[in-house]
């Protein structure tokens, strides 16, 4: 079947757009640079038409005709006007597929720059494009009835964490047949989970409904002018089962609960392909471009208990402040999978009216700058309701550190100047993966140590990312433990941190011989494997370096010790922090040892990693 009109027409005039931007490229200006190329399907090598081209980070020069093309009907684009010398990244986009770069060999993977300069002043790339995964099953009740508006979500494989799979992935909605699609997906790993139901809402919404059908209140916005029909009707999470009765529940708005005492049921969170154990969870493996079908997920409901109280701040009863009900122990994937959700009313009353037993935490971070107080109170929830519960809002945790700078250059001062604020040397990572915690206030004393405060507990690392000019971060240590490489548990002020700064640099670098040494990546790790397992999302011991063109490679900052290096194909490096991974590479690695002050240079040769 011919194509339609309008899109011939416009295929060939964005060949014909390309054709005058190559003439016109052909006539050189002294000082710019061109790079032309073609954007092609990572899979099929098929050229991928209508995709948008632009340098990212990189100023064109100044007859450059535009930040961003479009590749014509054979892939091609051309940019032209660009500053010489330069290193440019040059990227790519198209709807259906993932981002792509020049180098880049994987999706997800690490980019190469293209170098222009005076003498190689044009360059012929190819970029390569992933196209989207899709994942697809239908989910079904204890009777094999399909279950309509139920959220799954698909959550990836993330290697060489405490947990072994992130938030990234995406998340649909099951159809009138019970039918769901999640789109939009990386190639990879995944589990397949229903989501949370939303079981939590302020206690004084269910009388307010009871009685007069609608929420009044603080969450009146949420629902008025709508009967519990309309109500029950329009929530877009799952149900609640007493019995014959189906109660629906969602974030914030609720139908009233059965009386007191009487055991409600719901369907929890639930794996693919029926179990609520994250550990016997199916892996789910999806190719650029593939659709899986069939990964269905079979739910039964559980009985479960009510959990009530009250949330005290410092002046008093805390309303309208988010909680979450968190497991206290989760292996494999990260806890907020499985949390239920809710908010206090004005008076700061909650409840957890579907409560599946088990342990958890009650957690609350209210985040009202500068005062960010916080809530970690453990429960165990089994037997009966749990009611009455007081729980009080915690003032934020402090941690003060001093510096310590080893070496002949004189200290730096760490006092801004006049009108300047100060800028924390460091902050806390948590363990789990997620975002450093922005600090709600930076103080520096006298004496220079810096006190940051706002932080709710955990699990932490200790990050320095902007290190005084000239000085290199060495540590940071509490107890007599390096808290940068090994994470601390955080639940009291901590007021004798040191942070030990060296003028003496130390690093790898080297070349990379071989074929394909400019599509290999350099791999670091340490030569004791304990330090593989739960380094962090940031680890400072285990690092990765693209090869440049010319096959070059350099780390800096690298901690003194003994380690492993080894370049392999970078498509090979997806996994690479993945313990099993790990030891696969040791077999083919170069054992070195770095030294304080040490610059190690070393030159390798691209290896095939077998397992």
């Amino acid at each position: 079947m011919p194509e339609p009109a309008t899109r011939v027409a416009r295929l060939g005039a964005l060949a014909a757009l390309t054709a005058l931007a190559v003439a016109a490229g052909a006539q050189e200006r002294p000082g710019e640079g061109t790079i032309a190329g073609r954007v092609v399907d990572a899979t099929t090598g098929q050229p991928v038409s209508a995709a948008v081209v632009a340098v990212a980070g990189f100023a064109s020069g100044a007859n450059a005709p535009a930040s961003r093309i479009l590749t014509d009907g054979e892939g091609r684009f051309l940019l032209r006007g660009l500053n010489l010398p330069g290193n440019i990244d040059v990227i790519a986009a198209k709807s259906g597929y993932a981002e792509g770069a020049y180098g880049q060999n994987r999706p997800n993977g690490s980019r190469q720059n293209v170098e222009l300069t005076a003498a190689r002043k044009t360059a012929d790339i190819v970029i390569r494009l992933w196209r989207y995964a899709a994942i697809t099953g239908t989910v079904t009740d204890e009777a094999g009835e399909p279950l309509v508006r139920v959220q799954v979500r698909a959550v990836q494989r993330r290697a060489g964490m405490a947990r072994g799979f992130s938030g990234a992935g995406g998340a649909a909605m099951t159809d009138d047949r019970g039918v769901y699609r999640i789109s939009s997906l990386l190639p990879g790993d995944y589990i397949v989970i229903t989501s949370q139901p939303g079981l939590s809402a302020p206690a004084g919404i269910f009388a307010d409904v009871a009685r007069t059908g609608r929420a009044s209140g603080e969450l009146a916005a949420l629902v008025a002018g709508r009967s519990m029909g309309e109500l029950a009707a329009g929530l877009s999470l799952q149900g609640v089962r007493v019995g014959d009765a189906l109660y629906a529940t969602g974030r914030g708005t609720v139908t009233p609960p059965p009386p007191a005492g009487t055991r409600m049921q719901i369907y929890p969170p639930t794996f693919h392909p029926g179990s609520t154990v994250p550990s016997q969870a199916a892996i789910v493996t999806v190719a650029a471009g593939e659709e899986r079908a069939s990964i269905d997920l079979h739910l039964t409901p559980v009985t479960t208990l009510r959990v009530s109280g009250t949330l005290i701040g410092p002046s008093g009863p805390a309303g309208m402040v988010p909680l979450r009900l968190t497991p206290g122990s989760v292996d494999l994937i990260a806890p907020e999978a499985l949390t239920a959700v809710g908010v206090t009313d004005a008076s700061g009353a909650f409840v957890f009216p579907a409560v599946v037993p088990g342990s958890y935490v009650l957690r609350a971070e209210p985040r009202e700058s500068p005062n960010q107080t916080w809530l970690a109170m453990p429960l165990a929830v089994g037997g009966d309701d749990v009611d009455g519960i007081v729980a009080t809002l915690q003032p934020p945790l402090r941690v003060t550190a001093r510096t310590r700078f080893e070496g002949n250059a004189p200290p730096p001062s760490l006092t801004p100047p006049q009108g300047r604020m100060v800028t924390p040397l460091f902050t806390l990572e948590p363990e789990d993966g997620g975002p450093a915690v922005p600090p709600g206030v930076a103080a520096l004393s006298a004496n220079e140590s810096l006190t940051l405060t706002g932080f709710p507990p955990g699990r932490y690392r200790v990050r320095v990312n902007n290190s005084p000019p000239g000085w290199m971060f060495k540590a940071a240590m509490l107890d007599g433990v390096d808290v940068s490489l090994n994470s601390f548990e955080f639940s009291r002020d901590v007021a004798d941190l040191l942070l030990v700064f060296t003028d003496r640099w130390s690093g790898v670098g080297g070349v990379v011989q071989g074929a394909s040494a400019d599509r290999a990546v350099v791999m670091l790790f340490p030569a004791d494997s304990r330090a593989w397992v739960d380094a962090g999302p940031s680890p400072r011991r285990l690092r990765t370096a693209r090869v440049d063109a010319r096959g070059s490679f350099g780390m800096r900052s690298v901690p003194a010790g003994d380690y492993y290096v080894v370049a392999i194909p970078d498509e090979q490096a997806g996994d690479w922090r993945d313990p099993a991974v790990l030891e696969a590479l040791a077999r083919i690695a170069t054992q070195v040892t770095v030294t304080e002050g040490e610059h190690k240079m070393i030159d390798l040769v691209v290896k095939e990693m077998r397992q």
